[in-house]
This record gives C-alpha cells, sequence and structure tokens, in this order.
C-alpha cells in the first residue's frame, strides 16, 4: 500500500473544528469525512511549531480556548508532526553547503511530538560539568589538574558530589524548571535530582521533551506561568508586527518610484514593466540576504548555486515574500500582522502532499508559480473531495 498522503491544516480549521459555537451539519460532516479517510490510512494530518504557538493564547481569558485548539490539534494529529521551521531551513543551510539535497521528507516528518527547535543549546541552566572543567583547564600545574580532574569527576564523566556545586535544593531547582518549560511538578523533580546527583543536563532535556510533546501539558502550563509562558506566544505575533513595518516602508518606497516614474512622463505601462524589473532583482537578491541575516558560513554562496532541489523551503519563503510585497504596493491591499505566520506556514508547502490556507496566500501562491507539486487548498469546505481527487491519481 501506498503512504498516507500527508495533510497540512490551517490554523484557522483548529479553531474552527474546536469552536462549539461554530459547529454546522457541513462542518460537522467535513470533520467526519476527514477523520474517515486519517483512520482508513489513506492521509495523516500533522502539526507544526508554527500551529502550536499561534494555538497559545495572549491573554488570560483565552486559555480555554486555547486548550481546546491544542486537544483538536492532538485529536487530528496525535504525535504526527513536522519539525520545526528553524531546523528545516537548518537542513536546507546544510544542503547548500555540501552541494547535494538531504532528504527532505523523511527527516522533515516526526511521529513522536517533537515539533520543537533542538533543545541542545538550551542555556538557562548550567553545564556543570563543562563549567567544572574549564575550571580545572586554568590550573597552571599539570599534576594538580590531573588530581582536580579525579577529585571532580567519576570514572564515567559525572559529576562527584554534584550537589556541592549547586546552590538551593531540589525542590527550588524544580520550581524554576517548571516556571520556564511546560513540564509536569514530577518530571521537574525527577530531572532536577538526576542534575544535582551527577551535573548531568541529559536527563532534563529528554524529560522536557517527553512534556512538550504532550500538548496538554502546554495547556496547563499558560495557567501556572503565564508571564514565562506568553513570552513563547508572542514571538510570532512580535516578528509579524516588524514585517508589517517592513512592508508598509516597501509599499511607500515602491509609491515614491512609481510617482517619480510618473514625473518622467512614462506611461501605466511603462511604469508596471519598471517596477516589475525591480521587484525582480529583489526576487533573485532576497534569498541571499536571508542567508546572510542568518550569519552562516555560506552567506556568500552565489545565486546560481542556491536551487529548489537544494532549498525548496528558503525559495518559497522568499518567493511568497517579494509576492505578498508586490501585492501590497501595487494595489490597495493594506499588510496585516498576520502576514509573517501565513507566510512562514508555507516552509511546509514543499514537504506535504496537501496544504491548506486562506484565499489570500492562496492567490500568491498561484501568483509566484511555484515548482511545486503541492495541491493547495483555499477552503476548508473544498477540502475532502481535493483529497479524494488526488487520491484517485496516486
Amino acid at each position: 500500500m501506498s503512504r498516507p498522503l500527508v495533510v497540512y491544516l490551517d490554523s484557522s480549521d483548529y479553531s474552527i473544528f474546536s469552536d462549539a459555537s461554530r459547529r454546522t451539519p457541513e462542518l460537522n460532516r467535513i470533520e467526519s469525512k476527514l477523520l474517515q479517510l486519517r483512520d482508513e490510512n489513506k492521509i495523516e494530518f500533522r502539526f507544526s511549531h508554527i500551529n502550536i504557538i499561534e494555538a497559545a493564547p495572549i491573554k488570560t481569558e483565552d486559555r480555554l480556548s486555547s486548550s481546546q485548539r491544542l486537544e483538536t490539534i492532538k485529536r487530528f494529529c496525535g504525535c504526527k508532526c513536522l519539525v520545526s521551521y528553524v531546523f528545516v531551513i537548518e537542513n536546507e543551510i546544510e544542503s547548500l553547503s555540501n552541494m547535494r539535497p538531504i532528504p527532505t521528507q523523511l527527516n522533515h516528518l516526526n511521529d513522536d511530538g517533537i515539533w520543537f527547535p533542538s533543545l541542545a543549546d538550551i542555556k538557562e541552566f548550567s553545564y556543570l560539568a563543562d563549567d567544572i572543567r574549564e575550571n580545572i583547564s586554568k590550573i597552571p600545574d599539570r599534576k594538580k589538574r590531573r588530581q582536580a580532574q579525579r577529585k571532580s569527576f567519576n570514572p564515567d564523566g559525572s559529576v562527584k558530589n554534584a550537589a556541592g556545586y549547586l546552590k538551593g535544593t531540589v525542590d527550588s531547582f524544580a520550581k524554576e524548571i517548571c516556571s520556564k518549560y511546560p513540564l509536569t511538578e514530577e518530571s521537574a523533580k525527577l530531572a532536577a535530582q538526576s542534575y544535582f546527583n551527577n551535573g548531568s543536563t541529559a536527563n532534563f532535556v529528554r524529560l522536557l521533551s517527553d512534556s512538550l510533546s504532550k500538548l496538554e501539558n502546554i495547556s496547563k502550563w499558560y495557567e501556572l506561568s503565564w508571564d514565562e509562558a506568553t513570552q513563547l506566544s508572542s514571538f510570532l505575533r512580535e516578528i509579524g508586527g516588524n514585517l508589517l513595518k517592513s512592508l508598509e516602508q516597501l509599499k511607500n518606497e515602491s509609491t515614491v518610484l512609481a510617482n517619480d516614474y510618473k514625473l518622467e512622463g512614462l506611461s501605466d505601462s511603462q511604469i508596471k514593466s519598471r517596477m516589475n524589473e525591480s521587484f525582480s532583482g529583489l526576487l533573485n537578491s532576497l534569498p541571499i540576504s536571508m542567508l546572510k541575516s542568518l550569519n552562516v558560513s555560506h552567506a556568500s554562496t552565489s545565486n546560481q548555486e542556491i536551487s529548489w532541489e537544494l532549498c525548496p523551503s528558503l525559495l518559497t519563503l522568499t518567493t511568497l515574500s517579494v509576492n505578498l510585497v508586490k501585492l501590497n504596493s501595487l494595489t490597495s491591499r493594506k499588510a496585516k500582522n498576520s502576514d509573517f505566520g501565513d507566510i512562514l506556514h508555507a516552509t511546509y508547502l514543499p514537504h506535504v502532499d496537501i496544504f491548506r490556507c486562506d484565499g489570500n496566500t492562496a492567490s500568491i501562491i498561484e501568483q509566484a508559480k511555484l515548482p511545486i507539486k503541492t495541491r493547495v487548498v483555499s477552503k476548508l469546505t473544498d477540502l475532502p473531495k481535493e483529497i479524494e481527487n488526488l487520491l484517485m491519481r496516486n
């Protein structure tokens, strides 16, 4: 049997399905059909990092609806998700440096609910063993360094008497962990006890991963640690605000440029041609600019080397961004804070079979003429039929 089609739902779909006040016979029929296709293993739904952030509450009164959205994501997807967009872009940068594509779908699908970026770079809690080794390395006498090494570490590399190096107690340390991450109190105490025993964060990272994969813990975390949790959910909205300013600035610059062309006596068709040339130049330069902004060693890679085979998500994001700027500059449409999130969802466009999005995003994707076979569906009501049509072709 062929593999199930990967379906990526829009965040608004999870909101609609989770809201009892919006229930209609048609919506019930759509949901029933979608879940039937999933249960028959013809399709699978996968959520993303962005879905989770957009499902999170931004006000205390949103907590119930947020919990319902997260429950709906779990009901449709279970633990099936797509890896964080951070990993997707990093993966493509690695492909670019090696000049060969990395198998994308294999790397981008995760069945264990690991939707978040790598936890390897956690800085909030000190890696005690590394700190001790660094201090030992500063001892000038070699013999004394060896003595300090034997005194501080067990043969397996774990720290002897780690608690002696740490301030506070297991309970206070566990409380600090719970305030920063959506762990249950029991998991936090186990992680803290492990850290106090040997100074290793490995168990902490494992427990954090397990807890983050349980979406119900995220809602509980918001209730208990509102100030810390809302920083996570405000991330996309803050960036969306910055993008809005950038789009408005580009639109203003485009308006000034168009007016200059009018003063030169150019016709409307000539002005449109000149403006399209400007956007074509932006489309060619934006992938390079994005790589430079990521501060990677391959930032100087020539534009010709950035191919759709090597960097499908990077080129999708930049191409759609330019088309969005073009739309906002040459029409009366006003940029919105949600524009960034809508574009960022498209990170996954090359890696799924069916991609749900709103009508405006679907229109931008269509105008961009991306070399991608993914079926884009702009209306939730059309989704069951579009899935069945694609299944018949496969």
